[in-house]
């Protein structure tokens, strides 16, 4: 069976996604497509995940997790939305870039279903966007106070930008948009 992970990000589309999912459920359903909703899983992921502390699911382990969340007997896909797999909100910049902890929690979610194909699916957002634009803005003002910023974190993440790689590198991208939005916040209003 495929498992399909949407994993967020936070504030991308107030799960706009999973209500039109949920929508098409019928017709999805009958073409081998089962959508799980996050309160099916939660609780139950986050057990499993600490009791396997990253080790693969045995085969027992994987069924007990299958007949606990799936609706049809079945299915050839099931699809699993919540920004939540990443962690909590207040975690998305950490010391290292964005979601830092990104990898191990994907990898610890393949983790659950290890005899199945998993596949994950990411979205993101301006964020300039919204309720993202709080977020955001909060986290650049910790920077301008001593913490690294994403930009920062981004530019030395990316193997790019340290060696001077052709076209704009992303922690650059990331840097201007951060400038930007900088002055505009400190302009007078007028």
């Amino acid at each position: 069976m495929q498992m399909a992970f949407h994993l967020g990000v936070h504030g991308t589309d107030g799960d706009r996604l999973l209500k039109t999912l949920l929508n098409n459920r019928d017709w999805l359903m009958q073409h081998g497509t089962d959508i799980i909703t996050p309160n099916r899983h939660r609780g139950l992921f986050e057990e499993a995940l600490m009791s396997l502390k990253g080790g693969r699911a045995t085969a027992e382990m994987q069924q007990i997790m299958l007949d606990a969340v799936l609706h049809s007997d079945d299915p050839d896909r099931a699809v699993f939305s919540t920004p939540t797999f990443m962690g909590a909100p207040g975690r998305v910049v950490g010391q290292t870039g964005l979601y830092p902890q990104m990898g191990a929690r994907a990898a610890a979610l393949a983790n659950l279903f290890p005899d199945h194909e998993v596949e994950f699916f990411l979205a993101i957002r301006h964020p300039d966007r919204r309720g993202s634009a709080d977020l955001y803005r909060r986290r650049l003002s910790r920077a301008d106070a001593g913490a690294p910023s994403a930009g920062s974190a981004v530019a030395r993440s990316d193997p790019g930008v340290a060696a001077g790689g052709a076209g704009p590198p992303r922690g650059d991208l990331v840097s201007r948009g951060r400038a930007a939005d900088l002055a505009r916040d400190r302009a007078p209003a007028g």
